[in-house]
């Protein structure tokens, strides 16, 4: 009971510690007392004064020993300001430290919570009413810090684009080009010029497309032995092109003997009919756009007992030039005959509740695999939905400075799993690469991100769009994981 008394509520140190190291050194004073002769009175008043010298000289000199080692949130890199265009990717990001468990909370404007848990605030596909001003709140069970302002400013950009939507084969010696207008209805007229190979497609034909039938569609064809083909169309005086996506014109080509329709080499260029879309005089701005063909299989998804999840296997072709990546939105899925939701187990965005994948980049002439994986509870259901391909970036992340151990890599039925320990709530990002040597350099990382659970996870490599390639037939392939918080 003395040992209690003698530590003062209000002492900057661990009381229950305190009081154990007092109660141990009473017993022992107490003992030694007792063989030496003092009375209680005597004994009382030796130990009342040994006391008051151990808490000075022990417990308040040495704090380190017995004190509280909570520490409060410290940030060490402060988020930093990103100005990006409507639909594309915004991150922010907060480094701190300080006793576990840290909590995070972000703030848009001082008045409303946008986001809670995580370091990281990120969003897929930012919009204009996006743009504010953002701060961090970390806490723990010792504080809290508030990091520095940054802003996220979202510039409109528009979404009117002249492109080249993948391509069909109706027969093995033709190929068909559709030519698509995404219209803000404000257009009275737009035009390019296509370019493409001579030695893979031949004999352009040009037909009217659903969406300009009240047009006119005029094609310039006096550069075709050359490889370009042009393009206008006109609404009528007074009239505008209708919002939305529009159906031009599509082009059927003969594809030369022995020609892959990936080699076409497709590009827009403003000879010999310019490259603009105009409305009332005014020239609009236009985004040419060549968006790779996507080729589904007529088999529906197969179940892989590996995994126990649904696989289908998609063929991107890129008949156009370098792009930065593709974006695959997953549509049409349905409950399963439980009445649970067919998800995709590969999806890396979301796009106003359609799941989608991020693949790139996706190099002129190049050809993928794109497997995509599929939970379905009840093992039973297979899916069948429908897909739309975008031209866009993918999200990568911040590279992050924390490397989990691998548990296990093993190689089996043409695929590679990956194994390791997770925390919760943690996001994790796995890299590969082809060789080894002592540089950060040439590591690819795969989207989407891993979140933690507590428990050890699986990962597999399939091949795209999960690695840029196939495990199959690689001599080597490397992994690591990093922690992004």
């Amino acid at each position: 009971s003395f040992a209690n008394s003698a530590v003062p509520t209000d002492a900057p140190i661990n009381r229950d510690m305190a009081n154990f190291v007092l109660t141990s050194v009473a017993q022992s004073m107490e003992h030694q007392f007792i063989r030496t002769g003092f009375d209680a009175e005597r004994r009382f008043d030796l130990m009342n004064a040994m006391f008051r010298f151990l808490l000075a000289a022990t417990l308040w000199s040495a704090p380190g020993m017995l004190a509280d080692t909570t520490n409060p949130p410290v940030i060490l890199r402060q988020p930093r300001s990103v100005a990006v265009r409507a639909g594309e990717y915004a991150a922010l990001e907060v480094l701190a430290e300080g006793s576990a468990p840290l909590s995070y909370k972000w703030i848009k404007d001082d008045t409303n919570t946008v986001s809670t848990g995580t370091p990281l605030l990120q969003y897929r596909s930012a919009w204009t009413n996006y743009s504010g001003a953002y701060l961090a709140i970390v806490t723990n069970s010792a504080g809290a810090v508030t990091s520095a302002v940054a802003r996220i400013d979202v510039r409109p950009f528009t979404p009117r684009e002249l492109r080249v939507s993948g391509f069909r084969t109706p027969s093995a010696d033709q190929v068909v080009l559709p030519i698509e207008l995404v219209a803000q209805g404000d257009e009275d007229r737009v035009s390019g010029s296509l370019l493409f190979s001579t030695n893979v497609l031949k004999n352009p034909r040009v037909a009217t497309g659903t969406g300009a039938t009240n047009a006119a569609l005029v094609v310039e064809s006096s550069a075709v032995d050359a490889g370009v083909l042009g393009l206008q169309c006109a609404w009528p005086t007074g009239t505008r092109a209708p919002t939305g996506l529009l159906s031009l014109a599509e082009i059927t080509f003969d594809l030369a003997p022995g020609a892959f329709a990936p080699n076409a080499g497709l590009a827009w260029t403003n000879l010999p009919v310019a490259l603009e879309a105009a409305g009332s005089g005014t020239n609009l701005l236009l985004e040419p756009v060549i968006v790779p063909a996507l080729v589904v299989p007529d088999g529906p998804p197969t179940l892989d007992l590996q995994s126990g999840l649904f696989v289908h296997t998609l063929t991107l072709m890129n008949h156009g030039g370098d792009l930065n990546g593709v974006l695959i939105l997953v549509k049409g899925l349905t409950n399963d005959t439980l009445g649970k939701p067919v998800t995709v187990r590969n999806s890396s965005f979301n796009d106003e509740g359609v799941p989608g994948l991020e693949y790139g980049p996706v190099l002129a002439g190049a050809t993928a695999d794109l497997k995509i994986e599929y939970y379905v509870a009840d093992r039973r259901s297979v899916p069948s939905p429908a897909f739309e391909i975008r031209a866009g970036q993918p999200s990568y992340p911040y590279q992050g400075d924390i490397f989990p151990p691998l548990d296990r890599v093993s190689y089996t039925n043409g695929v590679f799993l990956v194994e390791w320990q997770t925390a919760a709530k943690y996001l994790y990002y796995v890299q590969y690469r082809s060789d080894l040597v002592s540089t950060n350099a040439g590591w690819k990382t795969s989207l989407p991100a891993v979140v933690g659970n507590g428990k050890r996870v699986q990962w597999i490599d399939r091949g795209p769009p999960r690695t840029e390639s196939a495990p199959t037939g690689q001599s080597n392939r490397f992994y690591r994981v990093f922690l992004n918080y």
